[in-house]
């Protein structure tokens, strides 16, 4: 993101891979590096954009939603396999209803951090 700022001025970066957030651990690290730049007068303007998994509160608390602001989150694709409890259980998916709507609350309040 750095070059390409430094060199044609671009300023949303789009991470094509299948979820931004698969390792928390790292999605952590490339948040708390972007937020550090971004401090930065000459790339306070980064974003950017990528597919998105519903994590579970626990997963991925208020503070990770903060620090994800501070990065330049900005477009953030996720998709939902079902609203329905047993075909997520049987999908293997481990997140709740009450999940889906703590995300997209986060999703919608994401710049007012």
């Amino acid at each position: 993101m750095f070059g390409n700022k430094s060199k044609y001025g671009v300023n949303l970066t789009h991470f094509t891979d299948s979820l931004i957030n698969g390792s928390m651990k790292h999605f952590r690290e490339v948040n708390r590096e972007l937020a550090n730049l971004r401090k930065d007068v000459n790339y306070n303007d980064l974003k950017y954009m990528g597919q998105f998994i519903c994590r579970t509160k626990e997963e991925q608390p208020e503070s990770d939603w903060k620090l994800m602001s501070e990065g330049g989150a900005e477009i953030l694709v996720t998709g939902f396999e079902s609203y329905s409890p047993r075909i997520r259980k049987h999908m293997g998916k481990n997140y709740s209803n009450q999940d889906s709507m703590y995300h997209l609350v986060h999703l919608v309040c994401l710049h007012l951090y």
